[in-house]
C-alpha cells in the first residue's frame, strides 16, 4: 500500500523533535539518534499490515536525520515471544522500553491507527528506552492507496487472529461487564452455545478479561451498559465473532 509520502512528511516533521527529545542525553551529545520504529497497532478492524506500512513510511522520512531501526510484525512477534513480552501489551510504555532495550536503541516510535474509506489516521506514541519517558505525536491524516484495499494483497484469513484480538481488546471493558452482569442475573455459562472468551487468541488478552469480569463479579453493583456502550459493544462483537468463525479461530 503507498501512502501519501506528502502526508507522511509533515507528519515526520512534526515527531522528529519529540523523537530527538526522548533520546538519551548521552545520545544526543556522541549525535547517536538511534530510534526504532514498530508497526502501529489497529484501534479498529483494519489489516494490520497497514499498521506496517504507516510505519515503513514514517521510517523513511526520518532516515533523514536518524538512525532507523524497523521490524515487521514477524520479526516483532517472534523478538516479543524470545523475550516474555506479551503481544497485548505491546503499546504500554514498559514494552516499548523493553524492545528498544533489546533492539539496542535510544528511542521507540509506534502508535495506533485507523483506516476509513481513502484515509488513515495514525496518533504516534514515542518512548524512552533510557527514562521510560512518554511522549506523544501529532495526529495525522495520510491518504490511503486508491485501490483502498489493503487486504486484497493477503488471504481473508490473514493475520485474523491478531485483527480479532483487536477488536476484542477494542471492547474488553464492556465485554467483561456485560459478562459479569449476566452472571449477577443468574445466566448459566454452561448453557451457552460458546464460551465469552473464546474468540480471543492471546493468552494474555484472555486472562485480562477473565480478570476483569470476576473483578466485576465481586462488586455489589455491576452497572449497566448505556446505550451507547451496548451498541458499541454489540457491533464490535458481531464483527470479531464473525471474523472469527470464518477463519476457524472458534
Amino acid at each position: 500500500m503507498n501512502m501519501s509520502m506528502a502526508g507522511i512528511a509533515i507528519a515526520a516533521a512534526c515527531w522528529a523533535p519529540v523523537v530527538c527529545a526522548l533520546c538519551a542525553p548521552e545520545a544526543r551529545a556522541e549525535g547517536r539518534r538511534r530510534v526504532a520504529v514498530l508497526p502501529f497497532v489497529p484501534s479498529d478492524s483494519s489489516h494490520p499490515r497497514e499498521g506496517q506500512s504507516v510505519a515503513l513510511e514514517l521510517s523513511g522520512s526520518l532516515k533523514a536525520g536518524y538512525e532507523v531501526v524497523t521490524l515487521d510484525w514477524f520479526a516483532l512477534a517472534a523478538l516479543m515471544e524470545e523475550h516474555g513480552l506479551a503481544r497485548s501489551a505491546l503499546m504500554k510504555p514498559e514494552t516499548l522500553a523493553a524492545i528498544g532495550m533489546v533492539m539496542g536503541v535510544d528511542g521507540v516510535v509506534s502508535g495506533r491507527f485507523s483506516s476509513t474509506g481513502s484515509k488513515t489516521t495514525a496518533l504516534p506514541v514515542m518512548v524512552s528506552v533510557a527514562t521510560g519517558r512518554v511522549a506523544a505525536g501529532r495526529s495525522v491524516t495520510i491518504a490511503r492507496d486508491e485501490v483502498r484495499d489493503a487486504v486484497r494483497e493477503y488471504g481473508p484469513c490473514e493475520d485474523a487472529a491478531d485483527r480479532v484480538d483487536a477488536l476484542e481488546r477494542r471492547i474488553l471493558e464492556l465485554k467483561a461487564r456485560y459478562w459479569a452482569l449476566q452472571l449477577a442475573r443468574g445466566v448459566d455459562m454452561r448453557g451457552l452455545k460458546f464460551n465469552p472468551g473464546s474468540t480471543i487468541s492471546d493468552p494474555a488478552l484472555k486472562r485480562e478479561f477473565y480478570s476483569k469480569m470476576k473483578g466485576w463479579t465481586r462488586q455489589p453493583i455491576v452497572p449497566e451498559l448505556s446505550p451507547l456502550e451496548i451498541k458499541e459493544f454489540a457491533e464490535t462483537e458481531e464483527k470479531a465473532v464473525a471474523l472469527a468463525r470464518r477463519c476457524a479461530i472458534m
